[in-house]
Order: C-alpha cells, then structure tokens, then sequence
C-alpha cells in the first residue's frame, strides 16, 4: 500500500513537472515567434560613422503630435525597443498627455511581459523640475519628454525613458534613478530626478544640461526610434553599481551625432 502510494505521488510529480515544461516551451515557442517575425523585437544598433552629417532635418513639433510611443523587449535580447506609430493622446493637463492603460501590455506570452502600461509625454516643460532654468523656456518647448508606467511579474516599474528633440529628431537622456531596487537579483530604478541635480553628473560634468550630453538615438521619417550602438552595449552591461547602465556620455565622438552615427550633441558648449 505505502509502495503504491509512492508511486502514485512519483508520477503526480511527473506530471506536474511535464506540464510547467510544456507551458515553458510554449512560451519560448511563442516568444521567438514574436521577435523573429517583428522587426522591432531586436533593437537596431547604428554603427559609428567617420562622415560628418549635419543634425538638421525636416522635423517639427507638428509631426509627432499624433504618434504614440510604442515599447517592446524582446524575449532573447531583454533589451526595450521603441517606435512611434498614429494614435492620439489623452490630454491630462496643459504639460501631460497619456497613451495606453489597463489593456496595453508590453511583449505578451513573454515571462517579462509588462501590463496595465500607460505612456506619458510632456511638452513645455520638464516633467521632473517644473522651474528647469538651464535654458529658456523657448528654447525647452523643442523638447517632448518621454515616460512609462507598468506592471510585471512582480514590482511596478516607472521609467523616465528620453527626450526627443522635435526639430532634430535626436534622442536624449535627462533623468538618472536616485536609487534602486534588487528584485531577484534585477536592479529596478526609483525616484528619477533631474539628469543634472545627480550627485555624479554634479561631481563630473558640472554645469551640464542633459541636451548638452551626447544623443543616445533619433528618430526616422517613418517613426522608428533607432538607439545607438554606444548606449545599447552600455545598457547591457553587468555592473556591481546599476547606475553605470543608465550614465550619459560627453563628447566622445569628433563629429555631430546623425543618422549616419553616434557623436556629440549639436547644442554642445
């Protein structure tokens, strides 16, 4: 009797363990499905370039009034990409609009899927300083601030993401996390502030506004956000310290940042 019941629970056991492997296969199987078919699973990287190109183009603050952010990380990369594609925004306030909501999910059948998302943007002033004063406020109403909200698996997360430039089309980082969070053994950024109020940007690039640091991307005609190769290796990068993942970069390049390659910013000192 105390045999059979021993087999009996060896083989429950079996089961059990059949069925989560199944399940797991069918999300791999899903998974790459998804990224190899979606050309934005795998982020785009630009490789430098010796040609200077100048950072002018065709953009205006008109052209991206009816894109909405769109976000996805792939199952195989863990990296986020992100694009724009026609929608409208839900204004929240005179500085705020809002895409998304309880609905809008971030890479499905994927174990680090992200649901409820909301995304935020912000035009006219800085989301996180409303008296920002490194420059005029003539001059800050060329930016369109990017955020996202969401819910994974186990914590929310809040990302203050880029600003883009809506006359050039240039991406740039203007928060950095004051702290995080070690959630199963993931650093989750919190309490963004001010690229230019962090004690390391103070300490070593004093007196430096966030569109004065090198691009970290720019935006096609077509809406696609294409980050650059410098910023994705970093991202990626396994550190004792997180913070090293989301610092910015300082004239590295000798040549103004395009779609032709990395490089400086145009409003450089």
């Amino acid at each position: 009797m105390v045999n059979r019941m021993k087999v009996k629970a060896y083989n429950i056991k079996k089961q059990i363990f059949a069925f989560f492997t199944v399940t797991l296969v069918l999300i791999a199987v899903q998974s790459y499905a998804q990224d190899t078919q979606n050309n934005r699973a795998a982020p785009q990287m630009v490789q430098s370039s010796s040609k200077n190109s100048s950072s002018k183009s065709s953009f205006s603050p008109a052209s991206f009034e009816n894109l909405v952010l769109k976000m996805y990380v792939s199952r195989f990369y863990n990296v986020p990409s992100y694009w724009f594609e026609q929608g409208i925004w839900q204004k929240e306030n005179e500085y705020t609009q809002i895409a998304g909501g309880d609905d809008e999910i971030i890479s499905p059948y994927q174990l680090n899927m992200i649901k409820k998302v909301r995304y935020y943007r912000y035009t006219g002033r800085h989301p996180l300083d409303a008296g920002y004063a490194a420059c005029t406020k003539e001059f800050l109403s060329r930016f369109s601030f990017y955020r996202f909200k969401g819910k994974t698996m186990i914590p929310w997360v809040d990302v203050y993401l880029f600003a883009l430039d809506m006359h050039t089309g240039l991406l740039f980082s203007y928060a950095l996390p004051s702290r995080f969070d070690k959630v199963w053994g993931n650093y989750v950024p919190r309490d963004w502030i001010p690229i230019e109020q962090h004690p390391y940007i103070r300490e070593h690039f004093p007196d430096t506004a966030f569109y004065q640091f090198d691009p970290v991307g720019y935006v096609t005609h077509e809406g696609k956000i294409v980050m650059y190769e410098w910023i994705m290796k970093q991202n990626g990068r396994k550190e004792k310290d997180p913070l090293v993942n989301y610092l910015p970069r300082f004239q590295y390049n000798q040549q103004e940042a395009s779609p032709a390659g990395a490089g400086y910013s145009p409003y450089k000192k």
